[in-house]
């Protein structure tokens, strides 16, 4: 094992408290009792409706948690995915063949429904990996998920020959599917019920409220949470660790299993099913549902099949073949209107509403982070525990872009401990080489070791994970996060437990100067240099081996320059700290030795008083004869 493997674990942070853990409880009641309420609701809607509208309200449950699986994996998770309604096709096909073969052997058919979640999971499984680990582009997954659902689509249409039968489950081709048993839930052919109409409503409405409720605690996991940072900013995610391809699979497997639940319950539902289920008609179905809804609102979810299935009824009813025109103004007008959907606009003016009541007014700029209040960085750097720096060495480096050789034959070494200045005129290669250090760049020749083992071949995100951290040259955030959100989740990505990435946010935070309402701010309204420092202490929050600064001051003033470089200094005292700027009045007060490039080589390396000496670096830098 290569010794950046074998990194000495750090001892894990204490548990939080009983008042902690108390307090954690409590702010999670509020989902436990809105899901019983909620229950309780469904149960009660059950006597009011008649039994048709017990049928029709199921089959819009149904769909209700096709869309929640939409709006987890795209909504939260940032994945377009048009093979849902393949999941929900294979979960609903799975479940007719199970079942029909089974429920004379064993009486029930919840074999078959669990088959169905299995068997899209599955497939979900299969199609993930090729697309993440592949690292097909967002617009492509679209595209090939698409296609999926239409191969899908098309073979299920082919299947009308009397060969093509699993058993006594025959699948029928166009005409789909017959006889599929209604979900029997038991034990035994003795110890078993079959639900039908308003015990079936009850029941699938139970189940929704259950997946809605598993979406909601999923997205406070540490796991929903790196999610939503790879939805909002995925290089970033990468740049701090997080196996992207892995998170986005395991979201899109979720939600195979959620649209498969869908489908298992529909053929339950309909004792049918035929191709259309895999339809193009199905994808934009559900695209709309979750459009209008609000494709990251749970409650938009049911808000958007419940609003669209009543249009299209009524439309239907008519007589009318203007659905799909009607459908596509809808969406329009929603779109143009309330771009977040209906559910969040209406959360949004209850919110307004409510605080207009309770006249619950924040002081303008309460809040704003004041460096000058923030913790001493000696503090900081304890909470931190730097320690161990690596030996990260350059080997006769190479990089080219097609013809240009941005960075030709360039060996350094870094490390364990001290400040480093990469500096140089533009188009020197300096960030090239930085980012030819850091693993965003592969290298064209030469290797980068660490600890005297090559990890040339090693992407950033491995990189970070093993000790690096790298803060770039512009602010790299999650926008739409607030200010905590984003120091846990570098924090977290690289922390032995979640406890730990707490201790390190409050350190982080403190150091900051942000209060309570400060740190709950989205990034969006962060002024720019307050958004420099935060990703600093992003990169710092990674309690880093080995700290990569790009430009770190860029855009500040001499006394925020100032006390970026001794942050470093102090930094520099633990780790090796590597700086690449062109500001000389910042790199003097690093007072640490100077690399300079020049054409992509390393013209020279010294001190700043040695290089104010050299005649190349007067010549080429400077710009003197």
């Amino acid at each position: 094992m290569s010794p950046v493997e074998t990194v000495e674990k750090r001892p894990p942070m204490a548990s939080p408290g009983p008042g902690k853990l108390l307090s954690r409880a409590f702010a999670g009641r509020s989902h436990w009792w809105g899901t019983a309420g909620t229950i309780v609701a469904v149960v009660a809607l059950s006597f009011l409706g008649s039994d048709f509208q017990m049928r029709q309200w199921s089959q819009w449950l149904v769909f209700s948690i096709l869309a929640l699986s939409f709006v987890w994996v795209w909504g939260h998770g940032g994945v377009f995915s048009f093979a849902q309604v393949a999941f929900f096709g294979l979960g609903a096909y799975t479940y007719g063949v199970v079942s029909l073969n089974l429920v004379s052997v064993t009486g029930e058919t919840g074999t078959a429904l669990l088959a169905g979640v299995i068997a899209g999971g599955l497939l979900a499984a299969l199609i993930g990996y090729f697309l993440f680990y592949g690292n097909v582009s967002d617009v492509y997954v679209a595209i090939a998920t698409l296609a999926v659902s239409l191969v899908f689509y098309t073979f299920m249409s082919s299947t009308a020959d009397a060969k093509y039968t699993i058993g006594k489950a025959h699948l029928g081709g166009f005409n789909g599917m017959i006889g599929i048993p209604s979900l029997n839930l038991g034990l035994n052919k003795d110890l078993s019920f079959t639900f039908f109409g308003r015990d079936y409503f009850v029941l699938v409405g139970v189940v929704a409220v259950i997946v809605a409720l598993v979406i909601v605690m999923l997205r406070q996991t540490a796991f929903g949470r790196k999610l939503a940072a790879i939805r909002v900013n995925e290089s970033r995610a990468a740049l701090l660790g997080i196996r992207v391809p892995r998170q986005k699979l395991l979201a899109l497997v979720i939600s195979g299993g959620m649209a498969g639940l869908a489908g298992g319950l529909y053929a339950a539902w309909g004792n049918f099913v035929d191709p259309t289920a895999f339809g193009l008609q199905m994808a934009t179905l559900l695209a709309v549902w979750v459009v209008a809804g609000g494709k990251s609102s749970v409650v938009g979810a049911f808000v958007g099949v419940f609003l669209i299935q009543q249009v299209t009824n009524k439309i239907a009813s008519t007589g009318s073949t203007y659905t799909p025109l009607v459908l596509g103004l809808i969406l329009i007008v929603i779109v143009l209107t309330l771009p977040k959907g209906i559910a969040p606009a209406i959360g949004a003016g209850l919110g307004w509403l409510r605080s207009r009541l309770t006249k619950k007014q924040q002081t303008p700029g309460a809040g704003e982070p004041s460096k000058s209040s923030g913790k001493d960085m000696a503090e900081l750097l304890d909470s931190l525990r730097l320690s161990n720096g690596l030996v990260l060495e350059a080997v006769h480096v190479k990089k080219s872009f097609g013809g240009v050789n941005a960075v030709r034959d360039v060996s350094a070494k870094f490390g364990p401990v001290g400040a480093y200045c990469l500096i140089g005129p533009n188009g020197a290669g300096k960030s090239t080489f930085f980012h030819a250090l850091v693993g965003t760049h592969t290298l064209t020749g030469g290797s980068v070791t660490v600890n005297g083992t090559s990890v040339s071949n090693r992407d950033a995100s491995w990189r970070v994970r093993h000790g690096i951290s790298i803060k770039s040259q512009v602010p790299s955030l999650f926008p739409e996060l607030s200010v905590r959100e984003n120091v846990w989740i570098a924090a977290q990505a690289t922390a032995n437990s979640v406890a730990e990435a707490d201790h390190v946010t409050a350190s982080v935070l403190a150091w900051l100067g942000y209060d309570e309402f400060g740190a709950a701010a989205p990034v969006e309204n962060v002024a720019h240099g307050d958004q420099q420092w935060l990703d600093i202490a992003m990169a710092l929050a990674q309690q880093p081996r080995t700290l990569f600064l790009d430009e770190p001051a860029a855009g500040m003033g001499k006394v925020e320059s100032s006390r970026v470089a001794e942050m470093v200094r102090k930094v520099a005292q633990h780790i090796p700290v590597i700086v690449v700027d062109h500001d000389m009045e910042f790199v003097r007060q690093l007072d640490a030795p100077i690399s300079v490039l020049h054409q992509g080589e390393l013209l020279v390396t010294g001190t700043l008083e040695e290089l104010r000496d050299n005649e190349q670096v007067q010549r080429v830098y400077l710009g003197r004869s």
